[in-house]
């Protein structure tokens, strides 16, 4: 699986601040329903019902949920962005 190994992909590594984008695969512009659609998707993919035979799909899962969480409300989004910019990085 392309996620067997969080930190080679850097899509998902607990040791680096989380980019939301990146797990969902979403540019930083993205509309709230470019970010639902892309939730749903990867939602449907990763569920651990479907997945069952995988343990890397609860993280996986669970990091696609809190993504969506803070992109999907307009006022916790703001607050990732004032953070990343606080910390000198931007978004690629």
């Amino acid at each position: 699986s392309k996620w067997s190994n969080a930190c080679g992909n850097k899509r998902f590594c607990p040791v680096q601040k989380k980019n939301y984008y990146q797990i969902l695969g979403v540019a930083p512009g993205a509309s709230a329903a470019e970010i639902k659609a892309a939730y749903r998707r990867l939602a449907l993919i990763y569920h651990p019902d479907k997945n069952s035979d995988d343990p890397t799909t609860g993280y996986i899962f669970q990091e696609i949920n809190e993504a969506y969480q803070v992109l999907s409300d307009r006022s916790t989004r703001a607050d990732y962005h004032r953070s990343f910019e606080e910390e000198g990085r931007g978004f690629k």
